[in-house]
């Protein structure tokens, strides 16, 4: 929780953030998580409008843009 706590500190991420806790490979298996951090935006239809693997500057954006926009 820590190190995604300093994630989204750093790229300004202000949105919701989902944690599957210990032992429950439900949400892993459902999104098919292969890595850590696994970004999925849901929009409010629950439609999934992107996923990414991993960090850094151009995935932050990206999520940022996206966000942006569903929430205009």
């Amino acid at each position: 929780r820590q190190m995604l706590e300093k994630f989204a500190g750093y790229y300004h991420l202000r949105h919701r953030f989902g944690i599957q806790e210990e032992g429950d490979d439900a949400l892993k298996d459902f999104y098919s998580v292969r890595g850590i951090p696994h970004v999925v935006v849901i929009d409010q239809q629950n439609k999934i409008r992107l996923i990414r693997v991993g960090s850094g500057k151009e995935s932050a954006a990206a999520i940022e843009k996206l966000l942006a926009e569903l929430l205009k």
